[in-house]
């Protein structure tokens, strides 16, 4: 990961070091993005005792991959015509699922067979990301950056569900305690530019994203990663 993050770090030098004379400043654009996210967490520990082994096991047994998403502002700068670096505003929805299931009894047909507990963790995402055209005539780049996380809530909705086949909501309060206020996270991906206009595009990006450090400080880490279609509409300023 240092190397990773080495990387980075060094592009934005080569990329800045360009001769002046060759960069168009006019080239700016100001986007809006959503990306339906397929969102999930990697769990492992630092104290390693049969206790939090065995919680991590449950957790894996019981927990799955949720539906969340990503969705904001971005401004976009062409450095030249391989070079692009973009930044955003996203506000994202990330986390996972447990499934709780066998509650089910006939002398009481009123409880639910199972319940599932969708977790919102819910950011304000600052991405950074250089764009480097590997085929310019094409418009197909690739994405490389780094992501500040900002933590706003967390918020738990559950839905049980009944033999006779009907469904219950229910909206637990946003928390925020305990929770890491400032997570960092690297994304990966490739994109493709689709022209509609003279100064309108659209931008098509699978993208990856992974936070570097733990949600919050317990005895199970937990990471989050989340898997994407990045797709925006741009305007040429």
């Amino acid at each position: 990961m240092q190397k990773i993050l080495l990387f980075l770090a060094f592009i934005p030098m080569t990329v800045f070091c360009q001769d002046p004379k060759k960069v168009n400043i006019k080239k700016y654009s100001v986007g809006f993005t959503f990306s339906p996210d397929f969102s999930y967490r990697k769990l492992n520990t630092d104290l390693p005792t049969p206790t939090v082994t065995d919680l991590i096991k449950s957790r894996n047994q019981i927990e799955h991959p949720k539906l969340g998403s990503a969705s904001g502002f971005n401004f976009s700068m062409y450095i030249n015509k391989r070079v692009n670096i973009e930044i955003g505003l996203l506000y994202t929805d990330k986390g996972e699922i447990a499934t709780f299931t066998g509650g089910y009894s006939p002398s009481n047909p009123t409880s639910p067979i199972s319940v599932d507990f969708n977790y919102h963790y819910l950011y304000l995402d600052v991405p950074i990301k250089l764009n480097y055209f590997i085929i310019p005539k094409r418009k197909l780049y690739l994405i490389a950056g780094l992501s500040p996380n900002f933590f706003i809530a967390q918020k738990t909705t559950s839905i049980s569900h009944y033999n006779d086949g009907h469904r219950s909501r229910h909206a637990g309060n946003l928390l925020s305690n305990g929770f890491n206020k400032v997570n960092t996270a690297v994304v990966f991906g490739i994109g493709q530019i689709y022209k509609l206009r003279k100064n309108i595009y659209i931008k098509l990006e699978p993208t990856y994203r992974r936070s570097l450090a733990p949600i919050k400080v317990a005895s199970v880490n937990e990471f989050l990663y989340s898997v994407g279609l990045n797709t925006g509409i741009y305007y040429k300023l």
